[in-house]
């Protein structure tokens, strides 16, 4: 069944195609569908459903200091109850310092701080609740250890997955990490100095 609209928009390429022939509806066509897929793709990368992000996701630090670093899940609209993520850093450059629990994954189904340069982690709902848009899963904090340079957080995405809570499937579409800045007697960034 073909609605008012589709009917409307069939209506307008047919009067093209006679009036100009079929090379100019060719070329509408394309342009439409081009637009349409450029107006789509800034959507998408704009809204970033089905992400976990790291937050700040830049900052400049010093040797000493704290870094408190948020790792974000985002679903959007859509009703979710489950996340898991590997956090992958630089031992040598960073310690992981501790792990402050979000309010919206209280079930701790998973933590492994036991790799090395890694956190996996891995948290659910409430039995029977969902969450959607952006949350908080955990705050984690790293002390740093050397005097200049970056250090980089990833995240696993071999390890990752956000769970779509009406089917249970992987709606994980992208990551987001940090890197921070170490400089020399700097004061502020991401965390306080201990």
């Amino acid at each position: 069944m073909i609605s008012k609209k589709q009917r409307s928009v069939l209506d307008r390429l047919t009067v093209i195609s006679n009036k100009y022939g079929k090379v100019w509806l060719a070329v509408v066509v394309i342009g439409a569908l081009s637009i349409i897929g450029i107006t789509m793709l800034q959507r998408s990368s704009a809204s970033s459903i089905g992400s976990i992000y790291l937050s700040p996701t830049t900052a400049t630090v010093s040797q000493g200091q704290i870094i408190t670093v948020e790792v974000h899940e985002v679903s959007g609209t859509i009703p979710v109850n489950a996340v898991q993520t590997a956090i992958s850093y630089n031992s040598s450059i960073v310690q992981y310092v501790g792990m402050t629990e979000g309010t919206a994954f209280p079930t701790i189904a998973a933590t492994d701080t036991t790799i090395p340069n890694e956190l996996r982690i891995a948290r659910a709902t409430a039995a029977g609740t969902t969450v959607t848009d952006d949350q908080v899963l955990v705050i984690l904090t790293f002390k740093v250890l050397v005097r200049s340079g970056t250090t980089s957080l990833g995240i696993n995405t071999t390890y990752s997955f956000i769970v779509q809570a009406s089917d249970n499937t992987n709606i994980l579409s992208g990551t987001s990490g940090a890197s921070y800045q170490i400089s020399r007697g700097q004061s502020g960034g991401a965390g306080k100095k201990k």
